[in-house]
């Protein structure tokens, strides 16, 4: 009878500990990619990094870990490998403007205005005008040399109230002036 008790106690610890880690895994891609913010607002990028690779682990469709990763590998300045991660995002939801905001921001950086532009006007689609977008569609069309539609962004910020975004662009567009 002993026996029988011990058995079943231990059958029920396990199928107790079957059904939590069932219910934990639903959680834990959320849960690395919110560790991984967390290391990177520390700077912490390496561990960041892991956090995010052991989200899309987890969950080889939580979107949100792969733009994560992309973010950290343009702040590392790995360019293609933040394009890699933005690409296999958009495979999975290709209507997010995060990623075409990334892409953006990424072939600006990398002095290739026409996709920056074409990814900066498609955020706009997605969107309809978020200041981020409006910031790098104003500088795409600074760095390609227009000006005048650096400066129609800029205004459409101030209308916006995006006082700080506003005043960057502004900077940018003095500052391409002068040169």
């Amino acid at each position: 009878m002993k026996n029988l008790l011990v058995g079943i106690a231990v059958s029920l610890l396990l199928s107790a500990s079957f059904f939590s880690a069932g219910a934990q895994e639903e959680h834990s891609a959320l849960y690395y990619n919110m560790e991984g913010i967390s290391y990177a607002k520390q700077k912490d990028y390496d561990r960041a990094i892991a956090s995010f690779m052991r989200a899309i682990q987890v969950d080889p469709n939580y979107v949100r870990g792969y733009i994560n990763l992309a973010i950290i590998y343009k702040k590392e300045q790995d360019f293609q490998a933040a394009i890699n991660y933005l690409e296999k995002a958009r495979e999975i939801d290709p209507d997010l403007v995060d990623i075409y905001t990334n892409l953006s921001d990424i072939y600006r950086q990398q002095d290739n205005f026409e996709k920056a532009k074409e990814y900066a006007d498609k955020a706009i689609e997605l969107t309809r005008d978020t200041p981020e977008t409006i910031y790098n569609l104003g500088y795409a069309y600074l760095l390609n040399g227009e000006r005048e539609l650096a400066v129609a962004q800029h205004q459409k910020l101030i209308k916006m109230g995006e006082e700080e975004l506003a005043a960057r662009l502004m900077e940018k567009i003095q500052t391409r002036k002068s040169k």
